[in-house]
């Protein structure tokens, strides 16, 4: 069947630092615009990561934007939450949906919350204990930005025999 590949780039990263207006300086928006992808978000002060689906990342963030700024989070703090995202690859004869459940978003979710990158908090709460049943996964291989990312591990590939609820 197929290998899903999810290729993080490191000029496909950012940090949520410039999402930290003051009373002088506006917030920013970091995500640069894109088309449908799959993200992940790791936050390095607390060793947690998030997999979610997007349309478009900066569209996405707009919100998140606005919540570390009327917050007040450090600047400092925000530059330690890692940002990233990558138009997943299926090497196979079949294709698979972006978002939703047995699809990439899923896929990626199950593999941080099964210690795939390394020990890791998962925050998203509704896939992560929901076992990924597509049998065109039979693989999936993980690379981020740098290795380590943050807490993470990269390069990280592992066979879906029965691993994910299979």
């Amino acid at each position: 069947m197929a290998t899903v590949e999810f290729d993080f780039k490191s000029h496909h990263s950012w940090t949520m630092g410039p999402a930290c207006g003051t009373t002088f300086t506006s917030s920013v928006n970091p995500a640069p615009a894109t088309t449908a992808c799959i993200y992940i978000i790791h936050n390095t002060a607390e060793n947690s990561t998030y997999v979610g689906y997007a349309d478009n990342a900066n569209d996405r963030w707009k919100s998140r934007t606005e919540v570390f700024h009327i917050m007040g989070i450090p600047k400092n703090y925000a530059k330690n939450i890692l940002c990233a995202y990558c138009l997943p690859h299926v090497h196979g004869p079949h294709s698979m949906y972006l978002q939703g459940q047995n699809n990439c978003e899923h896929l990626l979710i199950r593999a941080v919350a099964n210690g795939l990158l390394g020990v890791t908090t998962s925050t998203n709460t509704q896939l992560r204990t929901v076992p990924f049943s597509n049998a065109i996964a039979t693989k999936i291989l993980v690379r981020l930005p740098t290795d380590p990312w943050g807490n993470l591990e990269s390069d990280k590939q592992i066979a879906l025999t029965g691993v994910f609820g299979y």
